[in-house]
């Protein structure tokens, strides 16, 4: 068995929650914590801060074995030696990235807190630290699941090492992905079955500065935003199980107690409604104007190094500056000068109009696959002056046509300079609502309802959807099955009477933000597909997807079944996976996932998920054999 050695983490394990008294996450300077058996509520805060340091110093490595190993990136002649090897899977233990200690550290960190953290300290009738308990049970439960999804085979330790002797002589069975997550997921479920779906804590629900940055901007963060929800992680793992239906409710769980839906308010210019009726014409109107800027209205809300993330669920904030806490590469592996000590122009070294990085200084360029991807991508129709349709492509000629996110993801893709903005405010993400969305979708595609599936990247899961019932609905585009719509009031019970309210539409108008408006994840990248009209329809676009997997793997389908709907299905989930979430670390996992799961279903063979994983990184040009599972997974020692 391989060993790992986990060092004794003495300041953060066995004496303090706390890091340096200029850290970010240092509640109180004056404050730390001697007491072992953490039998306080103040203590356990601060310990629960130590975690999420630990996990600062994991979020470039999680970052990079994601994103580098995925699809949707390149290397350039300027790519550091360590991410060139994730990228063409060549990385070995030497590697700077490949160190499964900082897992472990995460991971012992959250057993020593589980292991004195006092449970039953209660104020009155509230238990002061419950929350608190299932937070760190779920950042544990996630150290977890990052580290089989990359190195297969692990110990599983769930007792806090704290000594040398313990270390050297311990002896844990390596378990797989599948009984890690069981594991996991068992505990999460004892403590969901007994309290109910907890909140995460709640001492610091304000946003609270982070520190100012070397060219004067004050960068700000939720401390409640850094705690991985419990229903969140608990679908993941499900996910990752092949439990689906569990998966699907979790998320359910988040959805209705969170109130949880898609805003439009990353794009107002998204309803047919709303356009101006000559759209090609030189309209200064407010939807040419806002359409004109979407790819602010996109990035300004999430992604942008001063904006509160509106739609983030779990992020790991970093630090401003050295000085401040633990910083990341991330930026300045794409271009940015985050760190920077000059003015706040220094921020991209600019080179053009634009506000490029210098081409020199660009690690990690957008892949020729995700480009593809992004230019492809089915766009929106929109009205004339005559009221007439205009459908297709070439509809509009004021911008390129596609996918809308990609704006900001890379800009004249053509020169020589390429370039990535997304990832340039120093945070890491790791949840997003449309991650819950996504999720929730691939959980009822596998379930055996790729209709809702495709409702939630068409039309949104919203209560209009009993309107598009197939054969009972005079509408052109009714697509929904009366068996999904049973689903959606019983077992996962988005429209049932209690719950419906949460989702239906309390307005068309998307410049109302005051006003809930649920809509398609891909409708939110690339506008409407709601109605007849559009080109986006249940239909053509599930059969143009079968078509091209048919040709791509041969796989000599002449009539779809229900099994290769939901295979068409699950790629265009994958496509949305790339198109929201590219650059933010999470590819190489989904694809992984989606993967295994096409070889448990085994409808074109049991090695299809390895034949379609190795098609989908075959423009990395990577050393090893990725038809051959066993190779998906990074060394350790």
């Amino acid at each position: 068995m391989k060993k790992i050695t986990i060092y004794v983490l003495c300041a953060l394990a066995l004496a303090s929650g706390l890091v340096s008294c200029s850290d970010m996450l240092d509640t109180d300077s004056t404050r730390q914590v001697f007491d072992p058996e953490l039998n306080s509520k103040s203590d356990s805060v601060f310990y629960a801060f130590g975690i999420m340091q630990a996990i600062q110093e994991l979020a470039d490595q999680y970052y990079y074995q994601n994103e580098m190993r995925g699809d949707l990136v390149t290397t350039t002649e300027s790519t550091d030696d360590n991410l060139r090897a994730l990228a063409n899977y060549s990385a070995d233990t030497s590697n700077k990235y490949d160190s499964i200690y900082r897992y472990y550290k995460v991971i012992n960190n959250c057993n020593y807190y589980l292991a004195h953290r006092d449970t039953a300290l209660y104020s009155g009738n509230i238990n002061v630290t419950i929350n608190e308990y299932a937070a760190v049970l779920a950042f544990r439960a996630w150290a977890y699941l990052q580290a089989a999804r990359i190195y297969g085979k692990i110990p599983y330790i769930t007792e806090p090492l704290t000594t040398i002797s313990q270390i050297n002589n311990s002896n844990y069975a390596e378990k797989s992905l599948y009984d890690i997550a069981a594991s996991e997921s068992a505990q999460l479920e004892a403590i969901k079955s007994r309290y109910g779906s907890l909140n995460v804590p709640t001492f610091a629900s304000n946003a609270v500065a982070a520190g100012t940055t070397n060219f004067g901007t004050t960068k700000q963060f939720n401390p409640a935003t850094c705690f991985v929800v419990m229903n969140v992680i608990l679908g993941e793992l499900y996910l990752e199980m092949g439990e689906y239906e569990k998966a699907a409710k979790c998320y359910f769980d988040h959805l209705n107690e969170n109130a949880g839906y898609v805003l439009t308010n990353y794009h107002d210019w998204i309803s047919s409604d709303k356009y101006p009726e000559d759209y090609d014409a030189a309209s200064s109107g407010s939807q040419n104007s806002a359409y004109r800027n979407n790819s602010l209205l996109w990035g300004s809300n999430i992604f942008t190094s001063g904006a509160l993330p509106r739609d983030v669920i779990t992020y790991i904030p970093m630090a401003v500056n050295y000085t401040r806490g633990t910083v990341t590469s991330i930026p300045e592996a794409y271009g940015y000068a985050y760190y920077s000590t000059g003015t706040e122009s220094d921020l991209i070294r600019v080179k053009r109009p634009n506000s490029c990085p210098e081409q020199k200084n660009i690690q990690i360029v957008p892949s020729k696959e995700y480009k593809t991807l992004a230019d492809t991508a089915t766009f929106y129709y929109y009205r004339t002056i005559t009221g007439s349709v205009v459908k297709g492509k070439n509809s509009v000629t004021y911008k390129n046509l596609g996918d809308a996110r990609a704006n900001l993801v890379y800009s004249d893709p053509d020169s020589l300079y390429t370039w990535v903005t997304k990832p340039s405010n120093g945070n890491v993400y790791l949840y997003r609502q449309a991650t819950v969305w996504l999720h929730l979708a691939e959980a009822l595609n596998r379930m055996g309802y790729p209709d809702l599936a495709f409702a939630i990247l068409k039309d949104g899961l919203q209560a209009n959807l009993q309107n598009l019932v197939k054969g009972s609905s005079l509408q052109s585009n009714a697509y929904i099955s009366q068996s999904s719509i049973d689903l959606l009031k019983t077992r996962i019970p988005f429209f049932a009477d209690a719950n419906i309210e949460k989702f239906t539409n309390e307005s068309n108008d998307v410049n109302a933000n005051s006003k809930k408006n649920i809509i398609g994840i891909h409708a939110h990248g690339c506008g409407v597909t709601a109605g007849s009209e559009t080109q986006y329809q249940y239909e053509s676009v599930v059969q143009a997807k079968m078509d091209y997997l048919n040709k791509t793997f041969g796989l000599g389908v002449s009539t779809m079944t229900d099994a290769d709907i939901m295979n068409a299905v699950e790629d265009l989930l994958c496509d949305e996976y790339a198109m929201e979430f590219a650059f933010e670390g999470t590819r190489f996992s989904d694809l992984q996932r989606m993967a295994r799961h096409k070889n448990e279903s085994g409808i074109y063979g049991g090695n299809f998920g390895s034949r379609w994983f190795a098609n989908k990184l075959a423009g990395n040009n990577p050393l090893v054999n990725l038809t051959t599972p066993e190779n998906w997974y990074l060394p350790y020692k």
